[in-house]
């Protein structure tokens, strides 16, 4: 019987860990889809005001957020961060679609 309660115990411990680690990836899991949901409001904001401006201080405007990423981030930390290196790709890919317009 000692034996028994002593299983029992290991495994309800075993499972409370469990339970605990799937909690934190649930949090974590909510924590990022709140941060796309940001990205994304931030980004139809941004959009919203670039199509407001001119040709030319649409480019200003891309080229500073770029330089910006860059010297914040470092261009290999962009990696490492998936928010701001989907930031940065979208900023780039404004920037190409831009001049792509203009050609």
């Amino acid at each position: 019987v000692k034996d028994v309660s002593t299983e029992i115990a290991i495994r309800d411990e075993a499972l409370v860990f469990e339970f605990k680690q799937i909690s934190d990836v649930q949090a974590k899991v909510g924590t990022l889809e709140a941060n796309v949901m940001e990205l994304q409001s931030s980004r139809h904001a941004f959009i919203a005001d670039l199509e407001a401006k001119s040709d030319e201080a649409i480019v200003v405007e891309l080229t500073k957020r770029l330089d910006k990423a860059m010297a914040m981030m470092g261009i290999d930390m962009l990696a490492q961060d998936p928010c701001m290196l989907v930031t940065f790709l979208l900023d780039f890919l404004l920037i190409c679609k831009h001049f792509n317009s203009i050609i």
